[in-house]
């Protein structure tokens, strides 16, 4: 559920694709801070500013290097991937590479890829960025993963099956065709591999400041390039990420708003709170029992769409009392699954 002011819901439909995603602002100098805010009001945001009130801090702003779902938010407003999608679908369309194609068998794949695009330190986007940025992920070995550091790019594998080398690596190899085309050569067929190189975790980074930062690349006190909407400006920890428009952005007419304000705000009840108070613009992850709450003020309105979200109750077969698949499944049969979903989240959830 998402929740917004109202009379803000005009711009936001111009400046939004899908989910929580604010897809489109940047500028090109970055500042960092390690400064925590103690104040328990909120600054003013300025003029032009978008305040989202987020349900936590990111884990890093490190592409490959994250799985949580705080973090994609914002790296989704500084980097672009390979390929994107359609707003409120799962159809893949261009992003960084124009266009795609493989070949008869499945193997490779090769990705045409835009020009005249710049990451927001002024460097170029070309083959030579993306096969940096795979390589880092996807090499063990590669110096410039940093993995010495505690980087392990878990989300690579949960993708593609292990890294380098490995046997139930999928890549078997990345390769510069010319400065705007790269070729993936895959172990085996794998029909979705635009959509998964395009999946929000594999933004393209600037190779000259993953260089410049090391191993502190995308924390508090360092820097996050990208060739996005949003340019990173600061993150005060436990407080906020402040992004600024990128006006050299390669789509035309984005993003709507100069700056973008990620606060982080924990607990729903606060973040409700503070969106009444005027204090943050939009909100997500409220509880299902804060529904008719946000429904019963004309000043919010609640958004409400299909998620990709799917819980589960698991059952282990390796447990002996467990191993009978007749045994799962008459368990299966006296579950109650609607009294469960309705418990947790009301009319939210459906079985």
């Amino acid at each position: 559920m998402r929740v917004l002011k109202s009379w803000r819901l005009v711009l936001l439909g111009l400046v939004f694709g899908m989910a929580v995603i604010l897809s489109n602002c940047g500028t090109p100098s970055n500042t960092v801070s390690n400064n925590s805010s103690t104040s328990t009001t909120p600054a003013v945001a300025p003029p032009g500013a978008l305040v989202y009130g987020a349900g936590g801090p990111p884990v890093n702003l490190e592409p490959g290097n994250i799985t949580d779902g705080n973090s994609v938010v914002v790296i989704d407003q500084i980097y672009n991937r390979l390929t994107d999608f359609k707003p409120g679908t799962v159809e893949l369309e261009p992003s960084l590479a124009t266009e795609w194609s493989s070949s008869k068998d499945g193997k490779t794949w090769i990705f045409k890829l835009r020009s005249g695009v710049k990451f927001h330190d002024g460097t170029d986007f070309d083959a030579e960025a993306v096969k940096f940025n795979v390589e880092r992920w996807w090499d063990v070995k590669n110096p410039n993963g940093f993995r010495e550091g505690g980087k392990n790019y878990p989300i690579w594998k949960d993708f593609f099956g292990g890294f380098k080398g490995e046997k139930d690596s999928l890549v078997k190899d990345v390769a510069v065709v010319d400065k705007s085309t790269i070729k993936f050569v895959l172990n085996r067929p794998f029909a979705a591999f635009p959509s998964a190189i395009g999946s929000a975790y594999f933004g393209m980074a600037s190779p000259a400041a993953v260089k410049k930062a090391g191993a502190k690349y995308g924390t508090p006190g360092s820097l996050a390039v990208g060739t996005g909407p949003f340019v990173f400006q600061e993150w005060r920890s436990g407080d906020r990420i402040v992004l600024e428009k990128n006006p050299s952005y390669w789509k035309t007419g984005t993003p709507k708003v100069n700056q973008l304000v990620i606060r982080f705000v924990d607990d729903p009840a606060a973040r409700l709170a503070q969106l009444r108070a005027g204090q943050l613009d939009f909100t997500v992850d409220l509880t299902p029992d804060q529904l008719q709450e946000v429904q019963g003020d004309s000043n919010l309105e609640a958004v409400v769409r299909p998620s990709f979200n799917v819980g589960y109750l698991g059952l282990n077969p390796s447990y002996e009392p467990l191993s009978k698949p007749e045994v799962r499944r008459a368990i299966a049969q006296t579950i109650n699954k609607p009294a469960i979903v309705k418990a947790f989240w009301g009319e939210t959830g459906k079985t």
